[in-house]
């Protein structure tokens, strides 16, 4: 352990009472399979704390029917446990569970020191536990179209209720820390709003079940080609993706087909137009893929395009940087602050300059060798370990009161 890494319970510094921690895991088992990038960091936060703490107690609650646990949390230790809170199956049941905030939550669970909240979407009523609520966007306010009505009540709500209840706030970014200050105007103290980045596994993608075919093999991928990841809806700007992918040279298009790797979500008939309008050169849509199938993508990629318009963290970023691919991303949001100097940074806006960085990326060897490089650096920046202590300093310090 680094000098600098507070201690955690098992130490000899650990307090003697071992707490009894909530996590809300329903981000697992919602519509998008997996939940995404929200569940990847939800998995990983688990699996670490599991790793480094066997001397509090975590029950991981859902209000989502739990069908089935992911594999990389089917074998957890002693001091984890499942509850599955009274659940509605359909969707709009659900969002009226949230409407009435749900009964307190140590009425199922009993009592409680600390519930982590892993989204503002899950932010349940407690009775004497300490909230912590982590905040990965404001897209909601700040984009607003790129959610609908009910997404956009529910994650409003629950991070005014974060800030009336005293919760501790963990942004994942400096970007996303700044968003909720502006939010709230100056309502809501600073120091009650802690940046702790997401972490990349170093290990994403290298365990769990082989396919059955390798998917390169399966989609028809025997050279080069250019990719980018995301649950596919309007926010990620697939449409300016595909339409200045359709502006590359003829040569480039011929030899790089384009694919898009990522479950529908909302607003995916819109999205759908990216794939069907004519555009010169082959586009692939893989729909979801799990890790090992991802990273098996990524690894065989020549480059990495992520033009999101608005994203609080940006973890595909890291996932790439991790796979040694060199990275073009949106000059917009918290991904220059993720990416730092080791990506290609344009205006999600302007399908031009998309263009154009795409091509300089995929005919200067020198330069993606040059990111390739970097991008490996850069992502030791961002450690789960060091993610997952920080949450658990929080959770420790949720149980004082503020100074």
């Amino acid at each position: 352990m680094h000098a600098d890494q507070p201690a955690l319970p098992g130490d000899a510094t650990a307090p003697k009472r071992p707490l009894r921690i909530a996590i809300a895991v329903d981000e697992l088992f919602g519509r998008v399979r997996g939940g995404g990038g929200q569940g990847r960091v939800i998995v990983n936060l688990i699996r670490q704390l599991a790793a480094l703490d066997r001397h509090n107690h975590f029950i991981l609650f859902a209000a989502r029917p739990i069908r089935e646990i992911p594999p990389a949390l089917s074998e957890l230790p002693p001091n984890f446990s499942w509850l599955q809170l009274p659940c509605r199956p359909r969707e709009w049941l659900y969002f009226a569970w949230h409407l009435v905030r749900r009964p307190f939550l140590e009425r199922f669970a009993g009592p409680l020191d600390v519930v982590h909240a892993t989204s503002t979407s899950s932010v349940p009523a407690v009775h004497r536990a300490r909230l912590v609520v982590t905040v990965h966007d404001l897209v909601w306010w700040r984009y607003p179209e790129g959610l609908n009505w009910a997404g956009r009540f529910v994650h409003r709500t629950g991070l005014r209720i974060a800030a009336r209840e005293g919760a501790r706030l963990a942004a994942v970014s400096e970007f996303t820390r700044s968003e909720v200050l502006a939010y709230f105007d100056g309502r809501l103290p600073p120091d009650r709003v802690t940046v702790i980045p997401n972490g990349i596994d170093p290990d994403f993608g290298q365990t769990g079940e082989p396919s059955a075919a390798p998917p390169r093999e399966r989609f028809g991928l025997s050279g080069p080609y250019v990719m980018t990841v995301g649950t596919v809806e309007p926010r990620k700007n697939l449409h300016r993706l595909v339409e200045a992918y359709g502006r590359l040279p003829a040569s480039l298009r011929q030899d790089h087909p384009l694919v898009i790797v990522g479950p529908k979500g909302w607003k995916v008939d819109t999205a759908n137009a990216a794939f069907t309008d004519p555009v010169p050169g082959r586009i692939v849509w893989t729909g979801y893929l799990a890790d090992t199938e991802l990273r098996a993508l990524l690894e065989g990629a020549s480059l990495f395009v992520y033009p999101s318009l608005y994203e609080g963290f940006g973890l595909p970023i890291l996932e790439a940087m991790q796979c040694g691919i060199p990275v073009v991303t949106s000059r917009a949001a918290a991904m220059p602050e993720v990416a730092g100097n080791a990506a290609m940074l344009i205006d999600p806006l302007d399908p031009g300059e998309l263009a154009a960085t795409i091509t300089l990326a995929l005919t200067d060897t020198e330069r993606s060798r040059w990111l390739s490089e970097h991008g490996c650096k850069r992502v030791l920046n961002f450690t789960l370990r060091a993610s997952v202590v920080a949450y658990h300093t929080l959770y420790q310090s949720a149980t004082q009161p503020m100074t």
